[in-house]
């Protein structure tokens, strides 16, 4: 698994729904290393400033695109 493949699969998934489960960016049956890797590339992500990594009060982690929160932010202000 390479974490350039992850960031790619992060960011056309983001480009398509804006945002996403944190769980659901891994496979079903994911394996030790597809795990790590992904979670690397979203670290990777939000520490370009890509995404945005939000929880909820009930525990739910969603990832954000940061286009989409722009956009909802100009919409809110």
């Amino acid at each position: 698994f390479k974490i350039a493949d992850k960031i790619n699969y992060i960011l056309e998934r983001l480009g398509v729904e804006k945002s996403a489960p944190f769980t659901s960016l891994f496979a079903d049956k994911a394996m030790r290393g597809e795990i790590i890797v992904t979670f690397l590339a979203i670290l990777e992500l939000a520490k370009l400033q890509l995404i945005k990594i939000h929880q909820t009060d009930d525990g739910i982690i969603r990832v954000y695109s940061r286009e989409g929160n722009q956009e909802q932010e100009a919409a809110v202000n």
